[in-house]
């Protein structure tokens, strides 16, 4: 058979592909296995890819993983494996688990660091609201993102979160950010004024945003930061006491 005659058998009337994705890395998660098990399973899909002059990635850019491999003590255990068509809005945590699982891996394979960035990134787009993917995607994308993107995955990591300290570390981080990366002096003033609202004893952000505003040479507002500083430090049971 000629390439044509192959490509044939995968072609719809209208010329579309029907089901072949030519070309395409294979990226493969296997379930059912122990995690020391793992690199053994990850090794015959390599040997495999080798042999056939086959790519292997770690990330599909569209399905997050296109080969899924389910490991069974006797044939019984099938019966018991729920439809894999997780397209139903019941399936959503089964499909939210397994996306975390592959990020899970993938941030262990050194040899493809953005796979797990990018399999994170797909979650986002289907689960917007997931705090535990939201998570690992601001770790990530402080490692290995852009700068809008970790600024958006943060500001939806400190609306969604219920735990205080994890709001306030990411609207301190918002702020080093905006300036850092983004270079909106304007904007992270912003967020260090909310901040500081919420948190008046870290030292550490009074002296970042004295460095913005000195920068900026906005001496006026410099003095009053300090001169804030200086009465807020005044208070008998305020943090600053122990700091200074």
């Amino acid at each position: 058979m000629t390439a044509d005659d192959i490509a044939a058998l995968f072609t719809r009337s209208d010329g579309s592909y029907l089901c072949a994705r030519w070309a395409r890395p294979i990226v493969p998660v296997v379930f059912g296995v122990a995690d020391e098990t793992l690199a053994t399973v990850k090794g015959a899909c390599e040997a495999v890819c080798a042999l056939a002059g086959h790519p292997m990635a770690g990330t599909d850019p569209e399905l997050g993983a296109n080969l899924m491999v389910f490991f069974l003590r006797d044939w019984e255990e099938l019966a018991k494996v729920q439809r894999l068509h997780l397209d139903k809005e019941e399936d959503e945590e089964k499909r939210l688990a397994l996306y975390h699982r592959l990020a899970a891996v993938q941030e262990e394979d050194m040899e493809d660091p953005g796979a797990a960035l990018e399999t994170c990134r797909s979650c986002f787009e289907e689960f917007p609201d997931s705090v535990e993917n939201l998570r690992r995607l601001v770790k990530l994308e402080e490692d290995q993102g852009g700068a809008q993107p970790l600024l958006d995955s943060l500001a939806k990591l400190f609306e969604l979160s219920d735990d205080e300290e994890e709001k306030n570390s990411s609207l301190k981080k918002m702020a080093v950010y905006t300036w850092d990366l983004g270079d909106d002096a304007e904007m992270s003033s912003a967020y260090w004024e909310k901040y500081l609202e919420k948190v008046p004893g870290d030292i550490e952000a009074y002296e970042k945003f004295g460095e913005l505003l000195e920068g900026q040479d906005r001496h006026e507002d410099l003095i009053s930061l300090y001169r804030r500083l200086i009465e807020e430090s005044r208070a008998p049971d305020d943090v600053w006491l122990q700091v200074l």
